[in-house]
């Protein structure tokens, strides 16, 4: 480049020594100070122009377009100053008027002084630093930009950005190795040299240069000891984090090197190296521990720097702080997302909680979070926030709906009430009277609403939805869906049959609703299907079910609804081969299950052992993986409420556990048996089922980790299994061997009334008939809506003449399940015995009508939300 060499501005004006210094500090405060006390003269007018145009700019950043009429109204006087006498003319003289003229937006001016600026650069500073090194550094990155705004060539805006980045990376590194000079000012933003380091490997990655962008960016965040860096470096973090996430992948990603060529980038991997020197530094292996690691640092970093305080003059920088948290989270859960890492999510929103106040992207973004990583009930808390900061938000009432029913789904039993504490899951210690007293106290505020009121909320909270949506806007098709599936619910939890009945019609009409706005949703005619079954319109039924699978023909609850269709229509052997196919397309408990019952029908119980022995395999490949790494590794996540959730987030569970004094838990790899297994998932974080019972109605005072009165949910299909095999070896006469998988599960949880179910079976078979109805009375007194022990105590009290309490239990178990020929029938039977003759004929062919169209499996087996 052809320069003139002229001086920056005369050695004439060089007499005051302190306000060359605070020039070279970017102490502008201090000059106009200084200034005040000055003779008047044009060196000074320049100066004082200087400083109120770089105090303007520190305030309102160059490269911010809108304050463009605000510059043209505050920086006439400022241009003034510049132009009086001959400085103007000066190197510094145009680098400032270039500067002044980008802000104003004019543009043409600016390049005419970038261009005049850099044919006079000095030549004559032999001491360094000097302030026309910053200057000069500044004009590069102008001309960067203008030449970007006029879309000229690539390879020459990259060679100004990078003039820019070398000449004001070597000026912040002097002044701050100048011992004579203070550095408290070189981390203030300034906006062009930030751009330059921005925009320089982003330029790069545009022009097929991946490496080397990715170079530029390590020798950014390697630079960690240039102060100048750090006000710019939560933004270079994230650029970098970026680029990693959209343009690299394994293929493509170089590797950073331990040994770096270059003496400079030594000098600071050095640096890097022996800063600590407790541990060695970690390095990245790949591209995926980079972006985690780039993200953790930008969490970290923007986390610690998050301005607090919430007075108006702090509002500007508080702003910008809460917003570059916000962008690194968002980033953050985007990588993680991919990973699957939800409860790490989770935790880094609720560390952006304590500045996100009303804030709420923030708040729904970490309700979302907790949805994903298995903490619904914490997250039905967050979401109600959420609904108090936006009342008029769709999502969040139908994100509340969903939580809602979802959670109540995922419980085994329909009629079974969520736990009533904060202590889902946690390992039963040992506790002192008082630490059991603070703990009662502090349950008392954390206590989950009642079942049927949550299912109330739900329908509240659809019905809402649906009233957002004011005409001529029509519904929201998810809104009506969760309504319908909201009342379908509740219709499932009513006793009276003529409101159940009204309960599923509406049901029925919001899903038809529901598919003439999407008729293309699958899951929709999946439920209208279900619920038509529940009113025993078969015909319908079908169609809607054959539409499911023309849209979604690998939904395999749509198949398992199909299969029991086809066996209401005692279509069996069409039902096993569809069932047939399904559990070999897609494996599951529960249609490996509904396939046993088939072959039971058709081939007897032999075949349908070998189904049962098939789900333990399942079983045992699908979940003893998860709690051998639970045993050893897994760290437990927290299901607690918000008010009750354990000290340390990172703690893996404990696994002592007061059942004879206590125990340590040492499964070795390959010997997983059931009870260890058993035992290990009680003492583990997993997600309950249903709740404990409550200190006053446990078996006295001895509290083990086995007297829970339920199960987690993994070992409810073990229990569900072992029910089957036991029943198909009473059928076959095996009772002893029925015995042993009762003992074989025993540990599980001896009071959970399916164990009882099962002990009373085999008294049963063993016509021991006293105690087999103890056994299903214990059953009942824990779980009063259990069917299966319904229908046998029924069967029992009939078999030994009671058959005023046979007829009590039948209405009972009609009310559970009134479309279940099975209860019609046994009551018509005690009402035959007690000689009502008239009223057990209307019951008996109320019975025949029912089981001519009644599945083999009951259609509540299968639950699905969405």
């Amino acid at each position: 480049m052809a320069t003139t060499p002229t001086n920056s501005h005369g050695g004439k004006y060089r007499s005051d020594h302190e306000i060359e210094k605070y020039r070279l500090e970017l102490n502008w405060t201090k000059i106009l100070d200084k200034l005040k006390t000055a003779k008047v003269s044009e060196y000074a007018k320049f100066l004082e122009g200087e400083a109120q145009l770089e105090l303007y700019l520190q305030q309102y950043p160059l490269t911010d377009s809108r304050h463009i009429e605000h510059a043209r109204q505050v920086l006439v006087r400022v241009e003034n100053l510049l132009k009086s006498g001959g400085l103007s003319r000066t190197f510094e003289g145009q680098c400032l008027l270039s500067k002044l003229y980008y802000a104003q937006a004019r543009y043409d001016e600016c390049l005419t002084s970038v261009d005049l600026a850099l044919n006079s650069i000095p030549n004559d500073n032999q001491e360094q630093p000097h302030r026309s090194s910053l200057l000069l550094a500044e004009i590069y990155s102008l001309k960067g930009l203008l030449l970007e705004k006029k879309n000229e060539n690539l390879i020459d805006i990259i060679k100004a950005f990078d003039d820019s980045c070398k000449l004001s990376k070597t000026y912040y590194a002097e002044v701050e190795n100048a011992k004579h000079l203070s550095n408290d000012n070189l981390d203030i933003e300034n906006s062009l040299v930030e751009i330059a380091y921005q925009r320089l490997p982003l330029l790069h990655a545009s022009n097929n240069n991946l490496p080397t962008a990715i170079e530029i960016f390590r020798s950014y965040i390697q630079n960690v000891h240039i102060k100048s860096l750090e006000t710019m470096r939560q933004t270079l973090i994230k650029q970098y984090a970026q680029l990693l996430i959209k343009c690299v992948c394994k293929g493509n990603y170089p590797p950073l090197s331990t040994t770096l060529d270059d003496g400079h980038h030594h000098h600071h991997h050095h640096h890097l190296i022996h800063r600590r020197n407790s541990q060695p530094p970690f390095i990245p292996r790949d591209v995926d521990e980079e972006i985690l690691l780039l993200l953790l640092l930008g969490q970290s970093s923007t986390l610690n720097e998050a301005v607090l305080d919430w007075q108006p003059e702090y509002e500007a920088q508080r702003e910008r702080s809460h917003q570059a948290a916000y962008n690194i989270l968002a980033l953050l859960a985007i990588f993680l997302s991919r990973k699957q890492a939800f409860h790490i999510i989770a935790d880094s929103y609720e560390q952006a909680l304590r500045f996100s106040f009303e804030h709420f992207q923030t708040w729904y973004n970490y309700g979302l979070a907790l949805i994903s990583s298995g903490q619904p009930f914490r997250a039905y808390l967050i979401l109600k926030e959420c609904l108090r900061m936006q009342p008029q938000n769709i999502q969040v009432y139908l994100q509340l709906a969903k939580i809602i029913l979802e959670y109540i789904y995922d419980l085994p039993s329909l009629f079974e009430t969520f736990p009533s504490s904060g202590e889902d899951a946690q390992p039963i210690l040992k506790q002192t009277p008082n630490q059991q007293q603070q703990q009662n106290n502090s349950n008392q505020h954390e206590q989950r609403p009642p079942f049927i009121e949550l299912i109330d909320e739900a329908i509240d909270y659809c019905e809402r939805a649906k009233e957002l949506q004011k005409p001529p806007k029509p519904p929201l098709p998810r809104s009506l869906l969760l309504l319908a599936l909201s009342k379908s619910f509740k219709a499932r939890q009513t006793s009276i049959h003529q409101d159940r009945q009204i309960l599923f019609q509406s049901a029925v009409r919001e899903l038809r609703e529901c598919i003439e706005l999407d008729p293309y949703d699958s899951i929709a005619h999946f439920h209208l299907a279900q619920n038509l079954c529940f009113l025993n319109e078969i015909r319908d039924a079908f169609k809607s079910i054959e539409t499911c699978l023309l849209l979604s023909p690998d939904d395999k609850y749509a198949l398992h609804l199909y299969t029991l269709l086809l066996t209401a229509k005692k279509q069996m052997p069409e039902a096993y081969a569809q069932i047939y196919r399904a559990t070999i397309d897609y494996p599951d408990i529960s249609l490996l299950l509904t396939k046993a019952s088939i072959e039971e029908e058709l081939y007897g119980c032999e075949q349908s052992i070998v189904t049962c022995k098939e789900t333990l395999v399942l079983w045992k490949n699908e979940y003893e993986p998860m709690l051998m790494n639970n045993t050893h590794h897994t760290r437990g996540v927290s299901h607690s409420s918000a008010g009750n959730r354990p000290n340390g987030r990172s703690q893996n569970p404990s696994i002592n556990t007061e059942a004879d004094g206590e125990q340590t838990l040492n499964v070795q790899p390959g010997a997983l048996k059931v009870e260890d297994g058993i035992k290990n998932l009680l003492l583990l974080g997993v997600r309950p089922v249903s709740g404990l019972l409550s200190e006053e109605t446990s078996l006295g005072n001895n509290r083990s980790s086995t007297s829970f009165f339920s199960v987690q949910p993994i070992y409810f299909s073990l229990l569900q299994i072992f029910e089957h095999l036991v029943r198909y070896y009473i059928k076959l006469d095996k009772i002893d061997e029925g015995e042993r998988c009762v003992k074989e599960v025993s540990s599980l949880s001896p009071l959970c009334h399916q164990m009882f179910y099962m002990r009373g079976l085999i008294n049963d078979a063993r016509g021991q008939l006293k105690l087999a109805k103890q056994n299903y009375n214990d059953a009942l007194a824990i779980n009063p809506y259990h069917f299966p022990t319904l229908i046998q105590l029924t069967k029992l009290l009939i078999q030994i003449g009671n058959y005023s309490l046979a007829e009590k239990y039948a209405r009972d178990a009609i009310s559970i399940q009134p479309s279940n020929y099975q209860p019609w029938y046994l009551l018509s039977l005690s009402m035959e015995a007690r000689g009502e003759y008239e009223q057990s004929v209307d019951v008996s062919a109320t019975a025949v009508h029912l089981e001519g169209d009644s599945p083999i499996v009951s259609y509540h087996s299968i639950m699905r939300v969405l």
